[in-house]
């Protein structure tokens, strides 16, 4: 019996030793990284953001293939866009004649409103972050009970950059006095 538990520990200990790494470890690093960006960054976590995301461009560019950097620029442009921040991608366009991957061309096309494509084709709006997006890209569209939804989403999943950005634009197209009073001190409640 006791030889049989030596046998099973020592087989244990063979097969943990036999497991490698797999090469494009970095990928998996980027994109871990930049996953945790996203959660930090639409939770206003600034500090950890900052440093997720230079984590998961150091990652990025362990490798002569720069679509990984394209997509971490491409996102940190598209989640800047969808709490209302103006970007302009400056990082993805500089390094995007080096990159030939026509799905991220499109997706920055849709998000700077350059490309004839409607936002829905391409973004997946099953995800939090590609409705907050795309709602953004559409915001000046929308209607009170569309902004709710979008504010209700934003809150749901702890999003306070979103949540601030929807009450900004709740507050800006209302007229009625008492709303735009009672959005203006949410605002200013959740910004202390």
């Amino acid at each position: 019996m006791i030889v049989y538990k030596i046998i099973f520990i020592l087989a244990l200990l063979f097969s943990a030793c036999s497991f490698k790494t797999p090469g494009n470890e970095w990928q998996y690093k980027s994109a871990d990284a930049f996953h945790s960006y996203v959660k930090d960054f639409m939770s206003g976590e600034e500090n950890l953001a900052r440093a997720d995301l230079r984590c998961a461009i150091k990652h990025a560019k362990q490798s002569a293939d720069l679509t990984s950097l394209a997509r971490v620029y491409l996102g940190k442009c598209a989640l800047n866009i969808s709490v209302g921040i103006e970007d302009k991608c400056e990082e993805y366009k500089s390094i995007s004649h080096l990159v030939a991957n026509e799905e991220l061309s499109n997706y920055y096309g849709i998000i700077t409103k350059t490309s004839r494509l409607p936002a829905i084709t391409i973004l997946d709006t099953t995800k939090a972050t590609s409705i907050l997006l795309n709602g953004a890209l559409t915001k000046d569209t929308l209607n009170d009970e569309q902004r709710v939804k979008l504010l209700e989403l934003a809150s749901y999943h702890g999003y306070k950059k979103a949540v601030l950005f929807w009450l900004e634009e709740s507050k800006k197209h209302t007229n009625d006095k008492t709303r735009k009073a009672f959005f203006q001190e949410k605002i200013r409640v959740l910004s202390l």
